[in-house]
């Protein structure tokens, strides 16, 4: 049975930035709940909590997110760090159109990126992930 990868992206909006969208405990229930599913956190210095303890509950800590099916982050992404293709679950609040964030909204359809903004769709990727973890 292939791996489903899910990202977490280390946040660089802001310096004082700490939050994460998945403790290390929660992302091992997922991983223990859906085994399919195996957790992959880009390494931050800053966040609430360490690189080792996502690590000690089973995640995988590396750089690259490519191999992720979806990325979850709390903030707006680097306009240039965005991956062609890459489904992203944020906060960023980019969907009610914001004039701060049209740029964010054109490189999406540049890249064919789908975006979901957690406060609209959390429910609606909960149950997709349940589909795919169940076929």
């Amino acid at each position: 049975m292939d791996k489903l990868f899910i990202g977490i992206r280390a946040e660089d909006k802001s310096y004082m930035e700490r939050r994460t969208p998945i403790p290390p405990h929660d992302c091992k229930y997922i991983m223990e709940k859906h085994n399919r599913i195996q957790i992959v956190v880009q390494p931050s210095t800053k966040r609430i909590f360490t690189d080792e303890q996502y690590l000690e509950v089973g995640c995988m800590v590396q750089e690259d997110l490519s191999i992720c099916r979806a990325i979850i982050c709390i903030k707006e992404i680097p306009l240039e760090k965005y991956i062609e293709g890459m489904t992203y679950l944020n906060w960023s609040h980019t969907l009610e159109g914001e004039p701060y964030n049209m740029p964010a909204l054109d490189v999406m359809l540049q890249k064919n990126i789908r975006h979901l903004e957690v406060l609209t769709q959390l429910h609606s990727l909960m149950l997709e992930l349940q589909e795919q973890s169940h076929s």
